[in-house]
């Protein structure tokens, strides 16, 4: 019944990204990372958040998706969580495994796919920001496969010319979907073009929604939380 639930939260979330393209205006940061006004700020899991993450999870979760795991323990790393309690953080582990983790409502969300493929940052809605082989990325927690179009409309152009190259990063993403950028021009602010609450919504309450059910299942959930290989 809960994962029945929880299920059809995630699918509430992954129906909820914007299908047009996300326009941005760059701003530059003069130079130095210090003056963006964007920081990366991380939140640490609750145990209510990583209740039910064990390392036997993950491994049945790759197994199960097709990934050849030996008898050597997996490394997990948490990286980060949004305020709903989306974890998002790595997996390493015999064989070269070496592919992002997301762990909501007592479940493995993603992934199977290896380095360079990476989240980076997720903000408070559950929308993170990563990078793989084609560039940087900005996706929804639920469903990293599904990209957001970012489409630059604004100054200056040679940021625009670089931007969907390596090795342009993405840093960190904020509640409104702005985005601390790393480029070869140097550091850039991303910020909508348009009005965010007009972009985000309905798209953010249905992703809040979702995430606010897994994060509901997991606080229903019962056991201690894991004790976690961080490095």
């Amino acid at each position: 019944m809960w994962k029945l639930i929880g299920v059809l939260g995630v699918l509430i979330a992954m129906w909820s990204s914007p299908a047009e393209a996300l326009r941005y205006m760059a701003t530059p940061c003069g130079g130095a990372l210090r003056a963006c006004t964007l920081t990366l700020e991380r939140r640490e899991p609750t145990p209510e958040d990583i209740a039910g993450l064990t390392e036997e999870l993950v491994r049945t979760f790759l197994t199960s998706s097709g990934v050849t795991v030996g008898p050597e323990p997996l490394m997990l790393a948490l990286i980060d969580s949004s305020e709903h309690g989306i974890v998002i953080g790595s997996i390493m582990g015999p064989g070269g495994i070496w592919t992002p983790l997301v762990f909501a409502g007592g479940n493995v969300l993603c992934c199977t796919r290896d380095f360079p493929f990476q989240l980076i940052d997720i903000n408070g809605a559950g929308f993170v920001v990563g990078d793989d082989v084609d560039g940087p990325f900005l996706a929804s927690a639920v469903d990293t496969t599904s990209r957001l179009p970012v489409q630059i409309v604004g100054p200056p152009d040679e940021f625009a010319e670089t931007f969907f190259g390596s090795p342009t990063s993405f840093l960190t993403v904020d509640d409104e979907l702005s985005i601390l950028v790393s480029s070869p021009a140097g550091f850039f602010e991303l910020r909508l073009a348009d009005d965010p609450s007009a972009v985000l919504e309905p798209s953010t309450g249905l992703l809040l929604a979702g995430a606010a059910m897994t994060c509901f299942l997991a606080r229903r959930r019962i056991g201690p939380a894991m004790n976690l290989a961080l490095r």
